[in-house]
């Protein structure tokens, strides 16, 4: 596989994994931590769907973080013939957002 179709495909998954990360939050968290539920039931209901709430965190965190790395490879790539400045600060600039991605 080509540099660019990888960088397309760590795209798309990127672009799934940030629309499935907002749909569980608007549909499954959104309505258990509205406002005027008290604190209490907003722990329970954490710890009640702990596994779920720690597959939604490995998705939109670790996941994406790591699919970041591929995707600014290939955005370097095509930057390459492009300016030096941009060649130079993009793949800096990627690999931090990744980094801070997965850490946070």
């Amino acid at each position: 596989m080509t540099t660019p179709k990888i960088g397309g495909i760590a795209g798309i998954i990127e672009a799934l994994l940030y629309v499935i990360g907002f749909v569980f939050l608007a549909l499954v968290f959104g309505p258990a931590m509205a406002e005027g539920t008290s604190d209490l039931d907003k722990l329970s209901f954490v710890l009640e769907n702990k596994t779920l709430y720690q597959v939604w965190n490995l998705l939109i965190y670790v996941v994406f973080g790591l699919v970041l790395i591929p995707l600014t490879i290939a955005i370097n790539g095509h930057f390459q013939s492009g300016s030096l400045m941009s060649s130079k600060v993009a793949p800096v600039l990627g690999f931090i957002w990744a980094v801070l991605v997965i850490a946070s």
